[in-house]
């Protein structure tokens, strides 16, 4: 159980650098963004990799619980019962008092390792939990900052530049809107995304034999159909809206 312990721990501290890494590399990629749809790009990328860690930890805290809280109790239970098991010769079992007693001194000294060792690991559970909460906080906001910073730039560059010659305060508040339409299109693409999920986990699990499809005011077909419709219309408008068709010429 040792040494599943310490790989599970070498396991943690991998993930927590891969992610300070991988926030590294986002946070890199923001001064070369030179339109909003690649700095938003970016932000997704960033708001992704935050959901993945989220994921992780979750996974890497129930696996330390149990490393640290389940397995221990459930080693200690084990050696009660154990020692519980052993019949006395007067009860028509293999052992007398003396032997039980000194098999209850050791299984007791081993228990008392065991539950030391429950306390140390959860004194270094709740340290790595503390260490995942602020994972949780400290890149993000130090990958916010920077990308309100790229924003910024660009908003100052498309409005007090040569071509455009606008306010710096239009092009920043035409930039930010431009920006709250994106965010809402790209919440309505992933609504939509959402429910086709949910109607295909329906094609799977909800129709048995003998289903009375009659019973249905709309097929699954038909709604499977209206949602890629409603997505393909949305994915061209925001496609479009972003400039990113080529000309059939081009």
């Amino acid at each position: 159980m040792e040494d599943e312990w310490g790989l599970l721990l070498e396991r943690v501290q991998e993930e927590f650098g891969n992610f300070k890494h991988q926030f590294v590399k986002l946070k890199e990629q923001l001064p070369l963004g030179k339109n909003l749809a690649q700095l938003q790009g970016t932000s997704r990328r960033e708001k992704d990799a935050s959901q993945n860690f989220d994921v992780k930890c979750q996974e890497l805290t129930d696996s330390l619980h149990d490393f640290s809280e389940y397995q221990p109790d459930a080693l200690i239970k084990s050696n009660n019962d154990m020692l519980a098991s052993c019949t006395l010769f007067e009860n028509g079992g293999n052992y007398d008092k003396p032997e039980i007693d000194w098999y209850q001194g050791q299984i007791d000294e081993i228990n008392e390792m065991i539950k030391t060792c429950k306390t140390q690991r959860a004194q270094k559970v709740k340290e790595l939990i503390e260490q995942m909460e602020i994972l949780k906080v400290n890149p993000q906001a130090d990958f916010n900052g920077s990308y309100k910073h790229s924003i910024d730039e660009l908003s100052a560059k498309d409005g007090l530049g040569k071509i455009y010659g606008q306010p710096r305060r239009f092009a920043q508040e035409r930039l930010r809107s431009e920006m709250t339409k994106c965010e809402e299109a790209q919440k309505g693409i992933d609504k939509i995304l959402a429910k086709l999920e949910a109607l295909c986990d329906k094609s799977f699990n909800h129709y048995k034999a003998g289903f009375d499809y009659s019973s249905e005011k709309q097929s699954l077909t038909i709604q499977i159909r209206i949602n890629l419709v409603s997505l393909l219309r949305m994915m061209i408008h925001y496609g479009k809206h972003l400039g990113g068709f080529k000309p059939k010429d081009g």
